[in-house]
């Protein structure tokens, strides 16, 4: 008899403490089992592997298939035993096995399609080819207007947000800034990728219910997602290569993002209105740059744009803006004369207020409480950023426009409507004069 005719699978690599009956569920869906036994050592450890025997060489044949799914984030491998096997006896201990399957009406596809029905993840070809498609073909959803710059809003109204760093977390935030902010590219066939502000792509690890996703610097078929828009206008949802779903919990600050192996109200988003983060260029072609810490960070200047020389100007209840950095702290003007000191705040208070006054063209300079200007000195990468008492050339700033977009408030809300201009999307505040 060949190999190839054997009824005994032995089935490696899943986790120690995987329970013996969610191996008995996943196992059993392929047919009849005369016997599973989990091997262990002598202290009666587990070693991660079973063997399967089951009453049918067809049955086995549909098990192997299995080879490369994921069992409690593990992926384990799946082979035929050589007809030389001997396969140890059933343990009287372990309990009756399901014995009730019609083997002539079992075929791979009802397989696979049942096991994806109870939440198991196959590997992606599997996944690929059984798993239920949404009720509309994600092929057909026309998503390029939702290209660009954005913030992905959960069911719970947080934010999807990317930690710093090439290899970093992704978590919820209660408000849209500098952090929540991601960059929706189209990749063809309704496949798109998820920059973050930190030019990293969002990230879906292998595995099931539960498994991890973060951000990584390294574009793959992992930072790659299948947009599905939902027919009752409930918003989006995110599919990973893996066929698992982008899920978003309840919570505040902090709370958790994972994948989901079906879709429900917490695996669907909005794509929310686009978030105007913009760099601050002086006269002298430096950019405003915030480095990273808390109270008191470095304010100072740098010859060219990056992550760092990124801002959200956040509209505040009091025809004021704040300027919030890519590490979520606020520009603050310190009280003074000329020579006042700016620096970073980790809140807005009166000082993280600044009025716009608007010049001619996209120039504008940006007056503190006190009512002094900011002002930025001669100078390449590091040059000084100070406040001065009147406007002059150091004082205005050309606030660099990219293509039309939408203002995000301090809580995340959006404001309707597309701008042109910087004071049109600010509500046209009340400016602290023309010059």
């Amino acid at each position: 008899m060949a190999d190839t005719e054997s009824s005994v699978v032995i089935v490696k690599q899943f986790s120690k403490d995987l329970p013996r009956q969610e191996l008995v569920d996943f196992l059993s869906c392929c047919g009849n089992l005369n016997a599973l036994t989990v091997v262990a050592d002598q202290a009666d450890n587990t070693l991660g592997i079973g063997i399967a025997c089951y009453k049918e060489v067809a049955a086995a044949k549909i098990a192997v298939q299995l080879n490369g799914s994921t069992l409690r984030n593990k992926v384990i491998t799946c082979r035929i035993a050589p007809n030389t096997f001997m396969a140890p006896p059933a343990n009287p201990n372990d309990g009756p096995l399901p014995v009730n399957l019609d083997a002539d009406k079992l075929t791979p596809a009802s397989v696979f399609t049942t096991l994806i029905s109870k939440g198991f993840v196959l590997s992606p070809e599997l996944m690929e080819t059984y798993q239920k498609k949404p009720s509309k073909d994600p092929a057909k959803v026309d998503a390029t207007h939702l290209m660009g710059t954005c913030s992905i809003q959960s069911a719970h109204g947080t934010f999807l947000r990317a930690h710093s760093g090439k290899d970093s977390n992704v978590d919820l935030q209660e408000s849209a800034s500098a952090w929540e902010t991601w960059t929706i590219e189209s990749l063809g066939e309704n496949l798109v990728s998820i920059k973050s502000i930190h030019n990293t792509l969002l990230c879906a690890h292998r595995g099931g219910c539960g498994s991890k996703v973060t951000v990584t610097a390294k574009s793959t078929a992992e930072t790659q997602w299948i947009l599905i828009q939902h027919d009752d206008g409930s918003g989006f949802t995110f599919q990973s290569c893996y066929g698992t779903y982008l899920r978003a919990y309840p919570g505040g600050e902090g709370a958790k993002v994972d994948l989901q192996t079906k879709y429900g109200a917490w695996e669907v988003f909005q794509i929310a209105g686009r978030i105007l983060t913009k760099a601050i260029r002086s006269c002298h072609g430096t950019y405003v740059r915030a480095h990273p810490g808390g109270d008191g960070a470095k304010v100072d200047l740098k010859p060219s744009c990056g992550p760092w020389e990124t801002f959200v100007l956040e509209k505040l209840s009091d025809d004021k803006i704040a300027i919030k950095t890519m590490h979520g702290t606020y520009l603050c003007a310190h009280p003074g004369g000329e020579g006042a000191k700016v620096d970073c705040q980790t809140r807005v208070g009166m000082s993280e207020k600044w009025s716009l006054v608007e010049h001619d063209g996209n120039r504008y300079s940006f007056l503190s409480c006190h009512g002094t200007y900011l002002r930025a000195n001669r100078g390449g990468e590091g040059a000084k950023l100070d406040l001065q008492t009147k406007v002059g050339n150091h004082e205005i700033f050309t606030i660099e426009e990219g293509t039309k977009a939408n203002i995000v408030g301090v809580v995340g809300a959006k404001l309707a409507g597309s701008v042109n201009s910087l004071s049109e999307g600010l509500g046209k505040l009340k400016f602290g004069g023309n010059k």
